[in-house]
């Protein structure tokens, strides 16, 4: 595959019209003429309030995806350095929790939806996402994911070149703002920003795998933050403040290393990082045939901990650790999802699962089936801790093509919200093998309807709780 051109992004430290604070040379690239992915450059980072990120910080001028001959080697994990602090101690306490300094007020700039939820695309065609944040790339207190974290999450993706999926390829493809972050219902809010990532293949495209990242923030942090994304909205000038969610408009435009997409970055690396991590999600993609794909999560209790101190998640419905999907045959008409195991607390959807079964279903049983797929999409009704990991992922394109090919029902379930735009913008929803909620397949975005009520909520909430001044 030939690579995409290479855009050279050299940040200087420099305050803009946003009231942020720019680092310096944080993802560049080894020659101007070819991609090489970010090298990440880490020669200076500084917080909104100025003082210096992670002065420690290792070099990370060996990091490098691709091999030096310029052909297009999978990333190894030889080819890395790794990124943990050496003194860590097993706690965050000297990474200061206080809140950038309060800038002045923001304008007087509404949010949309793409300013919560931000789908980062590849450059070219096809897409090359090389060039994406890696996520061995310094954040607050270290790297977006320690390499001991994720040395405890199972094989991602199958590697064209054997060996498994690499720490060094891992590019983070969506973030979250997410001021009211809740579990289960009846939590407290948590005030979060969120990254999902998803590993290289060898010619710069992305395999069908993801981990999905949280990191906390206390409220005083997420407001500044918010001020700091209504600022960002006057760079965001092509993207229109009622758009539904997509790829966004503006990154597509112009680049990560435009002025939208550098203020992002840095906006992000500022206050995510392995001090603050405390949750990994992941779905692998199993090297099997039919299709099959895994779910599970980790706790992350002490992330600077030698080793880092995690413990699994639970998932919700049938209290087990991992929860698999097996898609066969895989295309339409007659697809077949097997899910093991499987719960029914919120109602059986399981009908909607195998293309006979739908078939052969009454009026009355569709209509039950869909009425527990708009439940557990519907996150007003079930929070993220509440509903199995398989039937949110499936019900993207269970639902859409039980409706397209049975007709829609409004249930008394089914999310609604007249001040957001709702219009599904997933060019893979009638792609029985996209189980993406919020990424990329086959080159394709694919954001599921719970993401785009997730984001929704998100939006509602800042609106509410931090409005424009």
């Amino acid at each position: 595959m030939k690579s995409a051109p290479c855009q050279r992004q050299t940040r200087l430290p420099r305050p803009l019209a946003l009231g942020l604070v720019l680092t310096a040379s944080l993802w560049g690239c080894d020659d101007a003429s070819d991609v090489r992915g970010p090298t990440a450059r880490y020669d200076a980072a500084v917080h909104l309030d100025g003082s210096t990120l992670d002065a420690g910080r290792p070099d990370l001028n060996t990091v490098a995806d691709a091999a030096p001959d310029g052909s297009d080697a999978a990333p190894t994990d030889a080819d890395t350095t790794d990124l943990e602090t050496p003194d860590a101690e097993g706690s965050d306490a000297e990474v200061s929790d206080a809140a950038p300094p309060d800038l002045g007020p923001p304008p007087e700039a509404p949010l949309g939806l793409n300013d919560v939820s931000i789908l980062l695309p590849g450059v070219g065609e096809p897409p090359d996402y090389r060039s994406l944040p890696p996520v061995n790339g310094p954040g607050r207190g270290g790297p977006l994911l320690p390499r001991s974290v994720f040395d405890k999450l199972p094989p991602l993706a199958p590697d064209p070149m054997g060996g498994g999926v690499h720490y060094a390829g891992l590019r983070v493809v969506g973030i979250r703002f997410d001021g009211c972050f809740r579990g289960h219902l009846d939590d407290a809010c948590q005030p979060q920003i969120r990254l999902v990532a998803q590993p290289l293949n060898r010619d710069g495209g992305l395999l069908d795998a993801a981990i999905h990242l949280f990191y906390p923030v206390n409220e005083t942090t997420f407001r500044s933050l918010v001020n700091a994304l209504r600022r960002l909205r006057a760079l965001a000038t092509d993207t229109d403040v009622d758009a539904p969610l997509s790829a966004h408009p503006t990154l597509s435009a112009e680049g990560l290393d435009g002025p939208y997409g550098t203020a992002l970055l840095d906006l992000v690396l500022s206050e995510a990082g392995a001090a603050r991590l405390r949750r990994v999600t992941f779905m692998t993609r199993e090297p099997v045939r039919p299709d099959r794909w895994v779910f599970g999560g980790l706790e992350v209790l002490a992330p600077l901990n030698t080793p880092p101190e995690t413990e699994n998640i639970r998932i919700a419905e049938i209290d087990e650790i991992r929860q698999s999907v097996t898609l066969n045959p895989p295309t339409p008409p007659d697809y077949r999802y097997i899910v093991s195991p499987t719960g029914t607390v919120h109602g059986d959807p399981s009908p909607l699962f195998t293309a006979p079964l739908a078939a052969a279903a009454t009026p009355e049983a569709r209509a039950a089936a869909l009425e527990t797929l708009h439940t557990v999409e519907n996150p007003r009704l079930v929070a993220v801790d509440e509903a199995q990991c398989v039937v949110c992922h499936l019900s993207r394109f269970a639902r859409t093509e039980t409706e397209r090919l049975y007709g829609a029902l409004d249930t008394p379930s089914r999310y609604t919200e007249p001040a957001a735009n709702l219009t599904l913008t997933d060019e893979t929803l009638h792609q029985p093998r996209s189980l993406r909620a919020f990424g990329w397949f086959e080159g394709h975005p694919s954001i599921s309807p719970r993401a785009v009520h997730e984001t929704a909520e998100a939006l509602l909430h800042i609106e509410a709780t931090w409005p424009a001044r």
